[in-house]
């Protein structure tokens, strides 16, 4: 129900006091947007020199005549993009107020309703509902509801975060919609190269059917992408896992919405700026404040570690966030020497798997210290299966074979005790392993069988099985170096994946060390097809050659290679999940 003037004036005061910054998102597009107040959006326009945005021929289509300015244009208003977020409005609260741009009674004719009723709130517009000559100086415009048929309209206040009403109430109807305003960020002079997946979906050719200025063009062009129209170089299956980062506008109008990612001025995913006569802007896709830091410290190639709590939290409960933490949280603990990663890494996975596990097949550890409970420590997850086929350990003579040269654990191993434990033994050699509940994946990151692509895909579709109850989890061997952190070859759990930061979460076994972290994932593949000097050998038996100075670390490195069977290979990943 709308206010007319008498309930407006009986509105407290406080509800047109400007409401303070929030999170603004949408569901009912895949494009997550930012809304701002019109405040904030005439400050960010009035940012921008707009001379730049046309320029020489146009390499894609010499026919098109390509106009340009002398001076700086000069706008009534700046570019506004919107998208919708709800079918309906929403519930009104002592909070809200909606100011009518439109009565719907013949005074929105125009061809596009929606986009009158968008201008009309960012310009201001005197309101028919509301005489207060100061009622926008007080307003946090953040969006608008227009009838598609009438053009009634109405500028809103009320945020809508995540799909839901700020006031809790959403009213479901056919007769209103609800748009929220979308900031512009011009990314780069040019645009990005069609390398890598890059691709673009063609709004308009700049034959006269983008008209107007400047101004208009832009907008256009934005709102197309936002709403993906019908396609000019295609159909409409086009849009299928097509996510729009950005769009390029030429003077002409001629205008592509792009799923290559821009940042600080570069194109990623391995695309290149092209020096063309378009002008590219970014689309956000992120949530502003304190998720958007997160966000762009991990984009920069930072790292971000789980003490920084603000942003830390911020990534966890976004909904571009998947994880398994607190399936593996339950049995995590730290690695209890600098050697122990992989084996402190097996026990966090057979703990978070405990309940899932079938305990007649697969050999869950019970530690005499939590019997009759079956929780697995450091301590326990060596037995008969892991001594014969992958770890050599004997406690009457005191031997370790993690503790002795090479020293840890490779990515064999590390299967190969996963696989006791969970499979009941290894498979044979043909491969099979007759009652295995477990599937479990070693992947060798050699660079040329696996690039980052396939490298996220594999991370992703694990952690996913997790979340679903399917048992997936992630073992990562990465060395250190290459993420900006001290130290070497490291085992340890990878626990999330956020799609906005492209980065994951490692629950760090080292804990005596790092907090749990997110790098991203292009860094982590870095580190991950690193090589380690002995990163296959004839385990676990050529141990026994060793001399009892060798096995005490007093040795000559070039005869324990030899001795042991060294042999260099790539670091890599081990998924696992039920059959």
């Amino acid at each position: 129900m709308k206010y007319d003037k008498a309930e407006l004036n009986d509105v407290e005061a406080s509800a047109l006091e400007p409401a303070s910054v929030n999170t603004h998102t949408s569901l009912s597009s895949p494009i997550k947007v930012y809304l701002f107040s019109t405040i904030g959006f005439f400050g960010f326009a009035l940012g921008f020199v707009f001379a730049s945005l046309l320029g020489g021929g146009n390499s894609r289509n010499p026919n098109i005549n390509d106009p340009t300015l002398t001076t700086t244009p000069t706008f009534a208003s700046p570019p506004f993009l919107y998208t919708k977020v709800l079918d309906g409005e929403c519930g009104q609260s002592a909070e809200s107020v909606e100011l009518q741009m439109f009565e719907g009674d013949g005074d929105n004719e125009s061809f596009n309703k929606v986009e009158k009723c968008a201008a009309a709130c960012v310009e201001n517009n005197d309101p028919l509902n509301y005489d207060d000559d100061d009622v926008w100086n007080n307003f946090n415009l953040v969006g608008f509801i227009v009838n598609p048929t009438s053009g009634r309209c109405f500028c809103e206040n009320t945020n809508v975060v995540f799909g839901r009403c700020e006031t809790e109430t959403t009213v479901e109807t056919d007769s209103y919609d609800r748009y929220d305003f979308v900031p512009l960020d011009a990314a780069l002079i040019g645009e990005c190269s069609e390398e890598q997946g890059g691709r673009e979906i063609r709004m308009f050719e700049g034959n006269g059917d983008n008209d107007g200025g400047v101004q208009e063009q832009i907008m256009h062009c934005g709102n197309a992408c936002l709403s993906k129209r019908q396609p000019l170089n295609g159909d409409r299956s086009m849009w299928d896992g097509f996510h729009v980062e950005g769009f390029i506008v030429h003077g002409s109008g001629r205008c592509y919405c792009e799923n290559t990612h821009v940042f600080d001025g570069k194109c990623l995913g391995g695309s290149v700026v092209k020096e063309t006569n378009y002008k590219r802007f970014n689309l956000p896709n992120m949530e502003t404040g304190t998720y958007f830091e997160a966000v762009k410290m991990l984009k920069r190639g930072g790292l971000l570690y789980s003490n920084n709590t603000e942003l830390n939290s911020a990534l966890i409960d976004s909904r571009n966030t998947i994880h398994t933490i607190n399936e593996l949280y339950f049995g995590f603990d730290v690695q209890k020497n600098q050697a122990y990663c992989g084996i402190s890494s097996v026990a966090t996975i057979l703990n978070s798997l405990k309940h899932e596990m079938d305990v007649q097949h697969a050999d869950m550890p019970v530690d005499a210290v939590y019997r009759p409970y079956k929780y697995a420590t450091q301590s326990d997850v060596f037995g008969p299966c892991t001594n014969l086929n992958a770890i050599l350990t004997d406690e009457v003579n005191g031997l370790d074979g993690v503790m002795m040269f090479p020293y840890g654990t490779t990515l064999a191993q590390i299967t190969t005790v996963l696989q006791c434990h969970l499979n009941g033994g290894v498979p044979d050699e043909g491969g099979g392993g007759g009652g295995e509940k477990f599937r479990i994946n070693m992947h060798l990151m050699n660079p040329a069988d696996y690039d980052v692509d396939k490298f996220r895909a594999i991370i992703v579709e694990a952690i996913e099985k997790g979340m679903k109850g399917e048992g997936g989890r992630v073992l990562v061997n990465f060395r250190r170096g290459e993420i900006g952190q001290p130290g070497g070859g490291h085992w340890s759990p990878i626990v999330a994946y956020n799609s906005d930061s492209d980065s994951v979460n490692i629950m760090d076994t080292a804990k005596y060390k790092f907090a749990p972290f997110w790098v991203s994932v292009e860094s982590l593949y870095e580190s991950v097809v690193t090589v380690d000097a002995c990163g296959h050998w004839n385990w676990p038996n050529a141990q026994y050659f060793l001399s009892e100075e060798e096995k005490g670390g007093d040795y000559v490195e070039a005869e324990v290679r030899a001795k042991v069977g060294c042999q260099s290979r790539n670091r890599g990943i081990v998924t696992l999940w039920k059959k």
